[in-house]
C-alpha cells in the first residue's frame, strides 16, 4: 500500500490512480515487451523463476519478501501474446535476458495498481451493500 501512496500524483485520490490504472498498466506491459523483445521465451521465463522463487518456503511471506513470484506469470502472459518463442528477427545471443531479468521484477507499481483496485472495488462492493 505505501508503494501505491507513493505513485500517487498531487491531489489525486486512491479512486483516482485506480482509474488510470490501466494506462499505468499499459506502459508497464509495453515497457516489459520491448525489453525482452529479443530475448528467447523460455530463457527469460526460466532466468525470472530461478530470480524469483524462494529456495525454502518455510516462514516465507510474499507480501515481505523482495521475490515476487507472480511477476513470472506475468512476464510469461506477456510472452504468451507475442506468439512465438522468439522473434523471427531477434538473436537471443545478443538479447541477454539475465540483464533485464532484474527491471523487469522492479515493475512495483503495476502490482500496486492491481492491489489497489482490488481492494477499491471490494470497498465499492461493501459500501453499495449497505
Amino acid at each position: 500500500m505505501a508503494t501505491t501512496l507513493a505513485s500517487l500524483r498531487p491531489g489525486e485520490t486512491l479512486l483516482d490512480f485506480v482509474a488510470r490504472g490501466p494506462e499505468v498498466i499499459r506502459e508497464h506491459v509495453e515497457a516489459i515487451a520491448k525489453a525482452i523483445r529479443k530475448a528467447d521465451a523460455f530463457d527469460v521465463i526460466e532466468l525470472m523463476r530461478l530470480r524469483e522463487t524462494p529456495m525454502v518456503l518455510e516462514g516465507y511471506r510474499e507480501s515481505l519478501a523482495d521475490q515476487r513470484p507472480a511477476a513470472v506469470e506475468l512476464v510469461a502472459l506477456i510472452l504468451l501474446a507475442r506468439g512465438v518463442r522468439g522473434l523471427p528477427d531477434a538473436d537471443p545471443r545478443a538479447a541477454n535476458p539475465a540483464k533485464v531479468v532484474p527491471d523487469l521484477t522492479n515493475a512495483r507499481e503495476y502490482y500496486s495498481v492491481w492491489g489497489s483496485s482490488c481492494f477499491c472495488r471490494t470497498a465499492r462492493q461493501r459500501n453499495s451493500v449497505r
